[in-house]
């Protein structure tokens, strides 16, 4: 618009933006519910009709003693699962529990006058202490058992340059 003059292009595209908001407006105070039945003379809008009911309706207690009684029904039908997670979330959620059931590796075993100590993560450890969730449970020369929930687990140190 290089023929009008700068003030005036700006006003006529203010003067624009307001017919357009102008006319937006008067929409939507004429046609509120997004579309406008004009009923026809001497014909009355038809009443809606309920649909045929099978079953009374429910009182309110009753339906939520019902909704109750089917929850309970699913949970001992099948395993228990949270519903906003998909697929892959649960397999990830199963998967980092699983990590959680693995015990810590032994890096080595040191024997100081009879007294055994086990080198896991980093430090040295001795019977009765608790390592990631586990209990040691005993200190052997070569291996070390882990208590957890009721269940030992011996773990052994892993071979240092190849050797048995």
């Amino acid at each position: 618009m290089r023929g009008v003059e700068e003030g005036l292009e700006r006003w006529l595209w203010v003067g624009l933006g307001c017919l357009v908001v102008g006319i937006g407006v008067m929409l939507i105070v004429w046609f509120p519910s997004g579309g406008y039945d004009r009923p026809s003379k001497g014909v009355s809008p038809a009443q809606p009709q309920e649909p045929p009911s099978a079953q009374p309706p429910l009182e309110e207690s009753q339906g939520i003693l019902l909704l109750g009684r089917r929850i309970e029904e699913l949970r001992r039908e099948g395993a228990a699962r949270d519903p906003f997670l998909s697929s892959r979330e649960r397999e990830w959620k199963a998967f980092t529990e699983g990590l959680s059931h693995r015990p810590p590796s032994l890096e080595g075993i040191l024997d100081m006058e009879g007294n055994r100590l086990a080198i896991i993560g980093g430090r040295l450890r001795k019977v009765g202490e608790e390592v990631e969730g586990f209990l040691i449970g005993e200190i052997g020369t070569d291996s070390v058992t882990l208590l957890k929930d009721g269940k030992s687990v011996t773990i052994r140190s892993k071979s240092a340059g190849g050797r048995p």
